[in-house]
């Protein structure tokens, strides 16, 4: 939102070189993603699992630290404010505090969103806290992170 609103997300549209450049950093970041879950899952089968052993990256800050280095390396979030925020836009005001503001209530439904989303896994943990589902849950998300990344890479420039 922030980019969009300085307008570097427009300079990333105008330039090819920097978009692709973006999209293969972003591309890289979830195959890392990927093969790291999956590597967890590999160590995490040979034994149980105590929540004493949880891997350290499950601290919050590591988690919304993650979360946050691939929100920023998505080019289509930026996509999305670039296209999709200037039609609601009014030429008569002062236009970054317009976008800055559609940007704020776009964080903020994306922020109740998520909180709802966090809370209903945080209740299915007891369910998926096995070491089984754990193993299966790496595997399948290391394997989606991997293909996403593949994807990303070969998305054609312009879109």
């Amino acid at each position: 939102m922030t980019a969009a609103a300085v307008g570097v997300a427009a300079i990333l549209l105008a330039s090819a070189t920097a978009f692709t450049v973006l999209k293969l950093v972003g591309a890289a970041y979830l195959v890392y993603l990927g093969v790291r879950a999956l590597l967890n899952s590999r160590s995490s089968s040979g034994g149980s699992v105590t929540e004493a052993q949880e891997p350290a990256d499950l601290r919050l800050f590591a988690v919304w630290r993650q979360s946050f280095v691939a929100n920023v390396l998505n080019p289509k979030a930026a996509l999305f404010f670039v296209a999709v925020l200037p039609q609601f836009v009014s030429t008569g005001g002062a236009v970054t505090l317009q976008i800055l503001g559609l940007g704020v209530i776009d964080v903020a439904l994306g922020v109740v969103w998520w909180a709802f989303f966090v809370f209903g896994v945080h209740r299915l943990r007891t369910l998926m806290g096995g070491r089984r589902a754990r193993v299966l849950t790496d595997r399948i998300s290391g394997t989606a992170l991997i293909g996403l990344g593949g994807g990303l890479a070969l998305t054609p420039a312009k879109m």
